[in-house]
């Protein structure tokens, strides 16, 4: 009776894992590059200049790409801008869900880069942290968009996301990205 049981648990746990969480397995990466961008584009108006490139990596090799930063070995995604393509790096075999609403987040630092570039970090990071909530919501994972507000209590994340929220709050959803053009850091 045990062993039926454990085998059940481990086939139950390989058909939820294939079904919701590996990325690549629903769609390429261009594909998720492109519902993103088409996400960006009509919802927000954002729009890129330059080429995007996104590639899936193991933990390991995003660590390496991440140096120093003091989020090492938490990060999902990275963006870089290098030799004029958006790079966008993100954590294979990770639930689709989140990659999503991590790759549409990496992409508002490329419509940074491109559009708002020398904004302070906490506006950077709270930007592209609200955006993710929007995309995950906008893409029914509710219970993924609502998990955002635990990053509140970061003092990058969380200060630079409760901001952004008000931002929406006294100029409506449409008018955030305009507002936050003309912004440096947070006020």
């Amino acid at each position: 009776m045990k062993k039926t049981m454990m085998i059940m648990v481990l086939i139950l746990m390989i058909i939820c894992s294939s079904g919701l969480s590996f990325a690549q397995n629903k769609l390429s990466a261009d594909d998720l590059l492109s519902k993103a961008q088409n996400f960006l584009a009509s919802k927000f108006n954002m729009t890129f200049r330059y080429p995007i490139r996104v590639s899936f990596v193991a933990g390991v090799e995003l660590d390496k790409i991440l140096g120093d930063s003091p989020y090492k070995g938490g990060e999902v995604g990275l963006y870089k801008f290098t030799g004029g393509v958006n790079q966008v790096y993100l954590l294979k075999d990770y639930n689709y869900d989140l990659t999503y609403g991590c790759l549409c987040h990496e992409l508002t630092h490329a419509w940074q880069k491109e559009n708002c570039p020398n904004q302070s970090l906490t506006l950077k990071e709270g930007l592209a942290k609200w955006i993710e909530y929007k995309a995950l919501y906008y893409d029914r994972a509710y219970t993924y968009a609502n998990q955002i507000n635990q990053y509140l209590a970061d003092p990058v994340y969380g200060v630079g996301y409760r901001f952004i929220q008000k931002l929406e709050d006294k100029y409506g959803e449409a008018k955030v990205l305009s507002v936050v053009k003309g912004l440096k850091d947070i006020q």
